[in-house]
């Protein structure tokens, strides 16, 4: 979804039930689509300028004054909303973030909120995709050629229906590009074996650190457990980190699977499975000269994967241009600039 993130910076992350000044407080927009939107929107200028991206999500009003801010953000950004819902109702405000941003660390600390905001209604997303489809007939199309959906996994089977609603449509005949669906899962409360089913219709997984490492034993079956040491030591190479014995494990469970396998391992690097080769991949971080700004890091990561692949990038290259682009949002603020990062294409 898109929030609004509240970020206080502090020296130091603050001792419980003691009181601190905020070195400085910061309003703007987040949350992960939207900051993946905004990552993506700014990379593609750089690169291919026809490219539009939209986010579709929930709002309870445009005329909600948070709604209006987190949109107006998204505009400036150069990321197109009309195809969000709104859901109105009495005391949904939009979601919200605060955010404790620690200067010695870069540490990020959030306690969030919905607001009483549910999420995106199937039905809406089906319409909205025939919407997409029906401007291509009209001079000027607002979206282009749609050729790339984006799913961030909050509940199921909500975001099955929509991903086997997306397989399910067909495109219209003015459509020139491929359909690719990607899928991100970071939160770690999300049961594996029920989204075996989700995997199984997508093109790209996005998996989160936390999300393997919280489920490790019910995706390796309780034999197979740790082992997460840096690659290259004493206990562990890249090809037997956790995040690859688990990718292994989720793709031998989830059969006629072709996607490609990706996570992120924060300071360590990033890990990859293609699903048709097998084949194992590691990219060591790109790490700043000095951590500033930790926030939407990951967000940034998925966002640049997504942007490699999209330009035609293969799987090394794509994780290196991930790792590159988050490193350099980690060592700055916010995330202007950040498509000078990108490691593709080659100039």
């Amino acid at each position: 979804g898109v929030y609004v993130d509240v970020i206080n910076e502090v020296g130091t992350y603050p001792e419980e039930d003691s009181a601190c000044r905020s070195l400085a407080t910061t309003r703007r927009r987040g949350g992960n689509a939207g900051n993946s939107s905004v990552v993506l929107a700014k990379l593609l200028a750089a690169r291919a300028p026809d490219c539009r991206v939209s986010w579709m999500g929930v709002v309870p009003s445009r005329q909600n004054a948070d709604s209006a801010f987190v949109l107006a953000e998204l505009a400036s950004d150069g990321v197109e909303s009309s195809l969000l819902e709104e859901v109105g109702g009495v005391d949904v405000g939009q979601p919200t973030a605060y955010i404790m941003l620690a200067r010695d660390t870069g540490s990020r600390t959030i306690i969030s909120t919905r607001n009483h905001l549910r999420e995106l209604s199937i039905g809406h997303f089906a319409r909205a995709l025939a919407r997409a489809d029906e401007q291509l007939a009209a001079p000027g199309g607002v979206y282009g050629d749609p050729c790339w959906v984006h799913l961030e996994c909050r509940e199921m089977p909500a975001v099955l229906r929509m991903a086997e609603a997306y397989r399910a449509h067909t495109p219209s005949a003015a459509a020139r590009h491929p359909r690719v669906l990607s899928l991100e899962v970071e939160k770690p409360h999300l049961a594996p074996s029920e989204l075996l089913p989700l995997f199984a219709l997508c093109d790209a997984i996005f998996l989160s650190r936390e999300f393997l490492e919280r489920n490790q034993e019910a995706i390796l079956g309780g034999a197979d457990g740790g082992g997460s040491a840096t690659p290259g030591g004493s206990s562990a190479t890249p090809n037997e980190h956790l995040a690859l014995r688990c990718l292994r494990a989720l793709l031998a469970q989830t059969p006629g699977c072709r996607a490609l396998w990706v996570v992120g391992w924060g300071a360590l690097g990033a890990f990859a499975l293609d699903s048709v080769t097998r084949t194992g991949h590691f990219q060591p971080a790109f790490p700043p000269e000095r951590v500033v700004d930790s926030v939407g890091a990951g967000d940034t990561f998925i966002a640049a994967a997504i942007y490699a692949l999209a330009c035609g990038a293969g799987t090394e290259q794509t994780l290196r241009c991930a790792c590159a682009v988050a490193g350099a949002k980690v060592g700055r603020t916010g995330f202007d600039n950040i498509a000078r990062a990108a490691t593709f294409p080659v100039d």
